[in-house]
């Protein structure tokens, strides 16, 4: 009986054992959090970070803004939202955040107060950008008050006007024909279209006029706050992508430490008969201007990384000046 009873409880362990533990499946690498590029506060007390959550049912990918002790610990929520949220940056003083979020179709660029001390946002987020081709990419100028991005606009427009208009065209137009020329045409399963990407400068203190299809916090409506509207600046006009296309990882465009100037990655034009194009690291030059953001008058372009493949220029103080390291493959450039 007790040699009946030992092997029955065995295999009733051998049964709750194969139920535990199981395959590792599609679905359960689904269930996982994909976390972003983490950011640490600028005092050194948190670490920032987008994760992105699954929905296999709804088929959905949405990305929220995530918050942990710098010493480690649990980590939590920033921003309860059910928008999808990313690419967040401290300000220079750490008392402020800024990230992209499709509260807004397309995506903006928004801000908050931070508080440090426990770790929070203060107040409600509000829209900075207000651009019809979006913005994204956002990072901050020295002094915290200018914030650079990226936004994907025609090469021919000058203003955002001009880029509605292409865009309402576009969209009645009967023909749907592409004819493209050069590289890059398509990424993935979508055509890069007639637009380009450039960068473009906006004052931090800037608040968009109007606020619709969505707020960014989930609980709150908008509050009208005092209109200080400024129109973006182009920094990068032109026929050609800056930043290039990327999969991720570093940033591809910098300021100097006195905010004078502006390294970005820029790929030459290729035709279609030729290789892929290469990307250059360029230093666009801007004149000093003691005002509470300048007016970016281009002074000098420069390709401070001629005859090799570079990305990523990175700026660092040095001496009471600047200089920039720039990532290339197997040799740098500073």
């Amino acid at each position: 009986m007790k040699v009946f009873l030992l092997i029955i409880f065995a295999l009733t362990t051998s049964v709750l054992a194969q139920v535990a533990k199981h395959p590792f499946t599609f679905e359960d690498m689904m269930k996982l959090k994909r976390v972003g590029a983490p950011v640490p506060s600028p005092d050194g007390k948190w670490v920032v970070f987008d994760c992105i959550d699954v929905d296999l049912e709804a088929n959905t990918k949405i990305s929220h803004l995530w918050i942990v002790p710098a010493t480690g610990g649990e980590s939590r929520r920033l921003n309860p939202t059910p928008n999808h949220e990313e690419r967040l940056r401290f300000s220079p003083d750490g008392k402020q955040l800024i990230w992209t979020s499709k509260a807004t179709d397309p995506t903006q660029i928004w801000v908050c107060d931070f508080d440090s001390g426990s770790g929070v946002l203060v107040g409600k987020p509000h829209q900075v950008t207000e651009i019809s081709t979006g913005a994204d990419g956002g990072i901050w100028s020295p002094d915290g008050k200018s914030i650079v991005f990226a936004s994907a606009v025609y090469p021919d427009c000058k203003d955002d006007a001009c880029n509605k208009q292409h865009d309402e065209e576009l969209k009645k137009s009967k023909v749907k024909a592409k004819i493209f020329t050069r590289l890059f045409y398509r990424r993935w399963n979508a055509f890069t279209e007639f637009k380009r990407s450039h960068l473009f400068v906006i004052r931090a203190d800037a608040i968009a006029e109007t606020v619709a299809a969505g707020v960014s916090p989930a609980e709150s409506q908008p509050t009208r706050l005092p209109l200080q509207k400024k129109e973006p600046r182009d920094l990068t006009p032109g026929d050609h992508d800056v930043p290039p296309f990327s999969l991720g990882g570093q940033d591809m465009y910098a300021i100097s430490p006195d905010g004078q100037e502006v390294a970005y990655t820029m790929p030459l034009a290729c035709p279609l008969q030729t290789r892929k194009p290469e990307a250059r690291a360029i230093l666009r030059k801007f004149p000093p201007v003691p005002a509470p953001i300048p007016r970016h008058s281009i002074r000098r372009t420069e390709n401070i990384s001629p005859g090799a493949r570079k990305r990523a220029p990175a700026s660092k103080p040095i001496n009471g000046g600047s200089w920039f390291k720039i990532e290339n493959q197997g040799k740098r450039a500073i």
